[in-house]
């Protein structure tokens, strides 16, 4: 990151002390994320199909959150489709982001 900055930027990474389940978890304690949590790789809206929608929704369902999520994501269908996005997890799981979630729906499940 050192290497992006300049005299008038300064670019720090931050976050890595944690899990992505507990920074989904702090994001969810905030109301504004309820009305306007948009993580889409494809779209202006949350296609609830890409893999960042259905990482999302995975994530917020772990933490018991999903429901309060309903106006930014298609809640009815993720627990219509919730056993084909678990397969879907558990393919995914060599993926850099998904081995702490397979790990948590496998202890949930």
């Amino acid at each position: 990151m050192p290497l992006l900055s300049n005299q008038n930027v300064r670019f720090e990474l931050v976050g890595g002390e944690t899990t992505r389940l507990r920074k989904v978890a702090y994001i969810a304690g905030h109301d504004i994320t309820k009305q306007e949590l948009n993580v889409c790789i494809d779209g202006i809206t949350n296609c609830h199909d890409c893999r960042k929608c259905r990482r999302t929704m995975l994530d917020l369902y772990l933490i018991g959150k999903l429901d309060e999520f309903d106006k930014v994501f298609d809640v009815s269908w993720f627990y219509q489709n919730k056993r084909r996005i678990f397969i879907w997890a558990i393919i995914n799981k060599w993926r850099v982001d998904m081995p702490e979630i397979v790990n948590e729906l496998k202890r949930k499940h």
